[in-house]
């Protein structure tokens, strides 16, 4: 298949083809959008951050007597321009902000030693800012470094497990 079929085929235009899989008697047909059309929902600006997205299935025309999906994953996007500018009128929302995206950055260190190192760093950062809560949250990471730390020593997270039990909490 091609980006020509799904533009003749199921009128889907401006999107690019990815793949397609058969499954139990179905067809999942994979699009994306274009990444130089993305835009902010706000203000149709196109300065925009990627942040992750949420897969959706739509229902196509049926091939023969086989069931069509059209799966999508639909970009969540954050406007930088928008972002900057509440980041400029605000200063401590600004070195709060930018301490948060580079702590992300822990679980991509190659080794525990480098992981240390940056925590090391990323904390005498935050309790120099000055911000009260950005030096509670340094201290706490203080204290919970052993823990943070273990994630190198066996890289398996206890994401699905909160999550299971967030869900048996809201029941």
């Amino acid at each position: 298949m091609s980006t020509s079929l799904i533009h003749h085929g199921f009128g889907i235009r401006g999107y690019h083809y990815l793949r397609t899989e058969y499954v139990g008697g179905e067809i999942h047909i994979t699009i994306r959008p274009p990444r130089d059309k993305l835009r902010c929902a706000a203000c149709r600006g196109r300065r925009v951050v990627r942040r992750g997205g949420r897969p959706r299935r739509f229902r196509g025309l049926p091939i023969g007597k086989k069931r069509v999906w059209i799966c999508l994953a639909v970009p969540r996007l954050e406007c930088k321009r928008w972002l900057e500018e509440a980041l400029a009128l605000n200063a401590p929302l600004a070195a709060a902000y930018y301490l948060k995206e580079d702590l992300r950055r822990i679980w991509t260190q190659p080794t525990k030693e480098a992981a240390t190192r940056f925590l090391d760093v990323w904390i005498a950062r935050a309790r120099s800012t000055g911000i009260r809560q950005l030096q509670q949250m340094a201290n706490t990471l203080s204290l919970h470094r052993v823990g943070v730390l273990a994630y190198y020593d066996v890289p398996i997270t206890t994401g699905p497990l909160e999550g299971t039990n967030n869900k048996i909490k809201t029941l």
